[in-house]
Order: C-alpha cells, then structure tokens, then sequence
C-alpha cells in the first residue's frame, strides 16, 4: 500500500478530495491520472495514510496544488451560497463553484498582504425574516443602494464597476452548466464574492446576473445555509432577488418615461439604452401593471415565435458592451508594476499552482512581470484611488412582520 500511517504529519487528506472538486474530478479520473490505486488515493482523503514524496508530487502536479495546500485546514462555511438550481445536475458544477469561492478568498487575502482593496460600502438592511419581504420593501431596498452609490435613477453605465468600487469582490471564470450563470456568497473573512459566468457572451445576462447577485448579498444576508433546502424558501429568495436586480436596473419613475408602448419592437429600441432583454423588459412592465397576465403571455409567446432562445443584440458586444471585473486584476498588476511585489512574492502566499491562477484571473501578468495591462488611465487611476480606502457601511434597518 502506497504510503504509511502517520498519525504526526500535518498532512490533510481532506484537501485532496477539495481539489478534486476544484478540478471536477472522481477519484476514478485521479487514479488515471496519476497512477495511484483507487483505494489509496481513499486511505488518503480518509485521512489514515499520508503520501510519499513521489505520490505527493503527483497529486500536485495533477492537482495544480502546492505541497503547501495539502497541510492547509480543511474549508468550511455556515455562510449560505445562491445557485440559481438545486438540481442533482447541477451538483457537480455547484461543488466545483464552491471551491472556486474558497481559491477567491485566498487571492483576495494575498492582495491584502500588500495593499487593501476598497472598504465595504453597501446598505445593510436588518431583515430579520427575509421570506416576508413584500416587493415595496424590495424596491426600497434598491432605491436606497442606487442613492448610497450616487446613481440617481438613469439606466446604469457599469454595474460591475460600482459593485466593485463598492468593496463587493466580483469575479469570472467559465462555469460547464446552463442552470448556473452565477453565483454569490458572504465569505469567511466578512466580504461579499459575487462569481459570473465568463463563457455565455451576452451583456445584458451578465448585467442582469450580476444584479440577481447584488439582490443576495442586500436582502438575504442573514438567510441559514438550511433555509435553502426548503424548496419554498429557495424559490422565494430567487424570486426576490429577480424583483431586486429587475427595480435596481429599471427604477420606475425613469422606465416608465421611455415606455410608450409595449410592444416587442419598441422594447427592442430601448434594449442598449437600459442594457436589459426584453425579456427582462416585459417583466418589469408586468410588474408596474402596464401590461396583464394575459398581455404578459402573450408578449412572451410572441417572443420565442420571432426570436428563440436569442434575442436580437444579445452578442452585439459593440452595441452593449460586456461588462467586466477589473480590481482583483488591475490591484495585482498595478502591485506588480509599481513594485508592491513581484509576481513570485505574491503568489507565494498561495497554494495553487501559479499557472492555476493566472487561468482563473486571465491574468498574464502573473506569468511574466513585464508585460502590461491595456486597461484605460482613468480605470487605472480610479483603481490607485479606491484601493486607500472608501466609505463606511451604512446602515438602513427595516421592521418585518
């Protein structure tokens, strides 16, 4: 049997089985791939054996892990996180998202090792029973987060950008599930981490995604990780958070300005003005009783009839921009230019394998010290600016029944 039984070591067999999940693979998949029996890869994550050196150079290798991870403590959070399915199919892509969140909270503590990113500066709502919230508590919710961040009531230029300069850690990587375009979770060291799907290429999804996820981290911050396994609960706080992002991207007093007609042509017209479908659209006009039940439906057949599953403009990068996560980047490269670090001290207070992250960021930087971001001055200079520190937190509580 591969290894011996050391009860001394500070070997963690849990983290292989973490990285497994990280990577998406079965133990079946990492005995191919590294040689290792089956049941010997189990002895490890069990805990009763730990590796040889030669066995722990695979797993690594394989892995893409530092030695370092395999001693690190196991991960673990009450902290609830918001998949958009529960679904047994989804299972996978869920586990893997979850330890993507984890890797997150390690670069974000070894960015923190040399600079701060932007203080939290969001409304914290005392919701103590957020299955009762009624939608004019929700709209007043995401009034008075438009009003904290300045944003008047005009359609928003970048969201991500102020959820950003917002201390709200945002970031993308691609997710192998249509079910699950995004994510959110508080972590372990008190921030909010919102993930976004990299590989569906349709702005306003991003846009409205990235809203769904605001609507989350405001409303349902002191929601139980085991309310979300009552059904009822977990389509109720989806549904909240769709109203959240659906009020916060569309206020009604300025929406309702530009609705002159609800017809699909019209809505259309307004899609790069307020950079939301139509689909989008014809909910919030169902929401503001522009339109019935009756009109809804048919609005909505009358959509897959002319468009399918795509509509009009919805890859049209030109005419709706993908908005895009800068900070945890930009802070590494600004880091690294003006010699916070170099790319080498940086990582080394990770235990991923530094091809692993420069993968996860998109982030060449980390590879090569010498090579320079094309990242625009002024986002540049607003990053230098927000990295010393924003606002407080304020706080805005609510009474529900």
């Amino acid at each position: 049997m591969t290894g011996e039984k050391d009860s001394k070591t500070r070997f963690n067999g849990e983290k292989i089985k973490e990285a497994r999940e990280l990577r998406r693979m079965d133990i079946t998949e990492l005995s191919y791939r590294t040689g290792i029996s089956r049941q010997s890869i189990s002895n490890y994550e069990n805990g009763g054996y730990t590796p040889k050196p030669d066995n722990m150079s695979l797993l690594s290798d394989v892995l893409k892990v530092k030695w370092s991870f395999f001693t690190q403590p196991s991960k673990s959070t009450d902290e609830p996180i918001y998949f958009r399915s529960l679904s047994a199919a989804t299972k996978i892509a869920r586990v893997s998202a979850m330890r993507t969140l984890d890797m997150m909270e390690e670069i974000v503590g070894a960015i923190q090792n040399f600079t701060d990113l932007p203080k939290l500066n969001i409304p914290e709502f005392d919701i103590k029973n957020p299955e009762l919230l009624t939608h004019d508590q929700i709209e007043e919710c995401a009034m008075a987060c438009r009003k904290l961040w300045e944003l008047g009531l005009e359609p928003i230029e970048d969201l991500i950008a102020e959820m950003e300069s917002a201390g709200i850690l945002v970031y993308t990587s691609e997710i192998d599930s249509d079910s699950l375009d995004a994510f959110s979770r508080w972590g372990n060291d008190g921030k909010p981490y919102v993930h976004l799907c990299s590989n569906k290429h349709c702005a306003v999804r991003t846009r409205f995604d990235a809203a769904h996820e605001l609507g989350h981290i405001l409303l349902h911050k002191n929601v139980k990780k085991s309310d979300l396994r009552y059904q009822k609960y977990f389509k109720d706080f989806e549904e909240q958070a769709n109203y959240f992002a659906s009020v916060f991207l569309m206020p009604e007093k300025t929406f309702l300005n530009d609705i002159t007609r609800v017809t699909l042509s019209h809505l259309l017209r307004l899609k790069p003005k307020w950079r939301v479908s139509v689909g989008a659209m014809i909910k919030r006009c169902a929401h503001l009783e522009l339109i019935d039940s009756e009109g809804e439906k048919y609005l909505w057949i009358s959509r897959r009839k002319k468009w399918g599953k795509t509509e009009p403009l919805d890859n049209d990068l030109e005419t709706i921009p993908q908005e895009e996560p800068l900070w945890i980047k930009e802070a590494i490269k600004i880091m690294i230019e003006e010699q916070y670090g170099t790319a080498s001290e940086i990582l080394s207070y990770l235990h991923y394998d530094n091809d692993l992250i420069a993968q996860f960021l998109n982030l060449d930087i980390l590879r090569a010290n010498v090579e320079r971001g094309d990242t625009s001055d002024l986002i540049r200079r607003n990053i230098r600016e927000s990295i010393k520190g924003g606002a407080h937190s304020n706080i805005i509580k609510f009474k529900v029944a």
